[in-house]
């Protein structure tokens, strides 16, 4: 687990050096994936379903949701150590949401947001906020006219959190709210249904991708502003694939990253690369649902690794091939496609949730079902494949201290390393410290 680490220095070339020596080529490791955890109805909340997205705390630890399980089996947050020790932190009862399936993301607050889909008052989802200790805040319940949020919130630079609505019949709606619960709706135009929320650009806007919707009826991205303005700007076509589940990730080059669950040449989903304009689309990869020499439908979304890769999953393949049960992948901005696990029941199946990155290199992700457990209610693996944290020494301007004694002014020079993480889809725009903690 990494430790916050701030250093002061008599000279700013040690700190420097340290960073460079962190940053040196390790050996390289062959990916290693393990199943770190698995999940039980009865013990610690099970199934935990798309979009399902794990945070990592302040405390190195990582946090999430289940979509069953608990006292009332309505879901439950728990807390995760990077080597799989899980604790349950809040049983869902039904008055404070129902099935919490967004998972979470951190606030600059320390504290951690998601949605319900159902429960609440009126039984129509709920925003919440939980402290790592475990106590749980009912910021908002969501009413008919905006219903049944899928994916969770995103902290925008000013600070609101904003997320959409994915009602059966609609509308579908965008939103923003506070860290204490001032809701205010923002757009009924949110296409069609976004299953996995919002990511802030670089560009301060927010970028979604739906289900349907678009020319076609087959899925879109689209593009949110901080007022409410929406606009698609790409729209699926089954060629080029249809039926997002996902978020779109942001990459290092600015272009919006993503999947499809189906179409492509195969039927099997694909893997996109776009500008935030909507030009400049291309497809990395076109997963083959028949053919089975890997996995297919990319329910899950990419995380945008450290090493330049991006990390995804998919639930399924081709019931006689030897990838029936989907698998985790890495794939380059270029295209550059390598398997790197076949799930298999005892190990994972059925990976739903998008992977991310924790500080100390290692990939995260979960599976909805599979597992040694007679139940198969879902596990959380690992994913080692030997790339350290990316980080820099920074020198900071010092507080000039006032030697009152002598009327004399000494710098005082501080120095932080920094982790600066690419999880695109929750968390561009901050700075990473060794303990997990966010500063702009």
């Amino acid at each position: 687990m990494f430790r916050t680490h701030r250093l002061t220095l008599p000279f700013p070339l040690y700190g420097l050096l340290a960073c460079l020596l962190s940053l040196a080529p390790t050996t390289v490791q062959a990916q290693t994936y393990t199943d770190i955890h698995d999940f039980s109805c009865a013990v610690d909340g099970c199934q935990p379903i798309n979009p399902g997205l794990l945070a990592q705390g302040r405390d190195g630890n990582l946090y999430g949701t289940t979509d069953h399980g608990g006292a009332a089996d309505m879901g439950v947050v728990f807390k995760a150590t990077p080597d799989g020790v899980v604790t349950p932190l809040y049983s869902f009862s039904g008055l404070d949401g129902q099935n919490p399936d967004s998972g979470l993301v951190m606030g600059t607050d320390g504290n951690f947001y998601g949605t319900a889909t159902r429960g609440g008052t009126n039984n129509d989802g709920t925003v919440f906020k939980i402290t790592p200790a475990g106590v749980l805040t009912k910021l908002h319940d969501f009413t008919d006219s905006d219903a049944n949020p899928r994916g969770g919130v995103v902290q925008g630079k000013n600070g609101l959190f904003y997320g959409t609505t994915c009602s059966q019949f609609g509308p579908w709606t965008g939103y923003s709210i506070t860290s204490s619960g001032k809701f205010k709706h923002l757009t009924n135009s949110i296409p069609p249904c976004p299953f996995s929320g919002l990511i802030l650009g670089t560009d301060g806007n927010f970028y979604g991708a739906s289900q349907v919707g678009g020319i076609t009826y087959q899925g879109t991205v689209f593009r949110m502003s901080p007022a409410g303005a929406v606009k698609i700007l790409y729209s699926f076509d089954l060629t080029h694939g249809a039926y997002v589940y996902s978020p779109v990730v942001q990459g290092n080059d600015g272009f919006l990253y993503g999947t499809t669950s189906g179409g492509g040449s195969g039927q099997g989903g694909v893997v996109f690369r776009m500008a935030t304009t909507g030009k400049k689309f291309s497809l990395l990869r076109q997963f083959d649902s028949r053919q089975g020499t890997d996995g297919s439908g990319p329910f899950a979304g990419l995380a945008a690794a450290t090493d330049g890769n991006f990390y995804g999953a998919t639930a399924g393949g081709a019931n006689f091939g030897p990838v029936p049960n989907g698998d985790v992948f890495s794939i380059t901005s270029g295209g550059d496609y390598s398997m790197l696990f076949a799930f298999d029941s005892t190990h994972g199946i059925l990976a739903e949730s998008t992977p991310m990155q924790h500080t100390s290199g290692m990939v995260y992700g979960l599976t909805t079902r599979g597992g040694p457990n007679l139940s198969q209610d879902g596990v959380l693996y690992r994913l080692d494949y030997g790339v350290a944290q990316f980080c820099e020494s920074r020198r900071k301007v010092g507080h000039r201290r006032k030697d009152h004694r002598h009327s004399r002014h000494w710098p005082d020079w501080k120095y932080e390393r920094e982790v600066r993480l690419r999880l695109g889809q929750l968390q561009r725009g901050f700075r990473y410290l060794h303990d997990g903690s966010r500063t702009r």
